[in-house]
């Protein structure tokens, strides 16, 4: 399982797109609310965004969430000069259980200073122009883990009309808790916690990229120990959305 803690997160010195919509600006992406959303003015050709850190840094791992679009292509470079970018990745996300699409992505690049999001014209998944709610980069670190567990949970509110009637609609959108169990020595088990960070990515490093959340750090966590080589400690970690 790959972490990158929100203290790992680069903070762009500013953020620029080459469209967007004046009721959904670029500046969203700025929080860290996938609700809250990047949307192009229209769609007309190809679309960027460009992130500038104000100097070089680690982008060794990309998280894009809340999209409507399929694939783009992820590139760094030095300068904001896009014709021959140092790394250029072409991605695919996919859709997590309820039905969001995004993607972790491991660059393994050197430092730079510059990030371009490129949105190739393509069949969007919905709406006529390309959305994002997040796009957060960093390092990130391995955690073995003994055991993770992958839940999700639909909100739902219920009524019952005057005509007797019942009717089930969503409440909000649908989330996941991920529930993890760290083994080992005493002394490592013990390092493996999560307070020193109020959000993380977690990427569980499975099957898909979009195995990947957002989560808030756990309010608590259950360790056992045996002996000093033996330890174990469970965490659940709830998504924000």
């Amino acid at each position: 399982m790959k972490i990158l803690k929100d203290y790992a997160f680069n903070v762009p010195q500013s953020i620029t797109a080459s469209s967007q919509n004046t009721n959904f600006p670029v500046s969203n992406l700025y929080l860290l609310d996938p609700g809250v959303v990047w949307r192009a003015g229209d769609f007309t050709g190809d679309t960027d965004i460009v992130i500038d850190f104000g100097a070089a840094v680690d982008i060794d791992n990309v998280w894009l969430c809340a999209a409507n679009f399929i694939e783009c292509t992820i590139q760094a470079n030095s300068t904001n000069s896009w014709d021959s970018p140092a790394v250029t990745k072409t991605v695919t996300l996919a859709k997590d259980a309820v039905g969001i699409l995004k993607g972790f992505f491991v660059l393994s690049a050197p430092q730079y200073r510059y990030v371009r999001l490129l949105i190739n014209q393509q069949a969007l998944l919905f709406g006529t122009a390309p959305q994002l709610g997040n796009i957060i980069i960093g390092k990130a670190y391995e955690q073995p883990v003994a055991e993770l567990a992958v839940s999700y949970e639909e909100m739902w509110l219920r009524f019952e009309s005057d005509g007797g009637a019942h009717t089930k609609a969503r409440k909000g959108r649908g989330r996941h808790i991920i529930d993890i169990t760290i083994t080992g020595p005493e002394a490592e088990v013990s390092a493996a916690r999560f307070s020193d960070c109020e959000l993380m990515v977690v990427y569980t490093d499975l099957s898909s990229v979009a195995d990947s959340y957002l989560v808030y750090a756990p309010e608590r966590g259950r360790i056992v120990k045996r002996s000093p080589l033996e330890a174990e400690v469970s965490y659940t970690l709830e998504e924000r959305t």
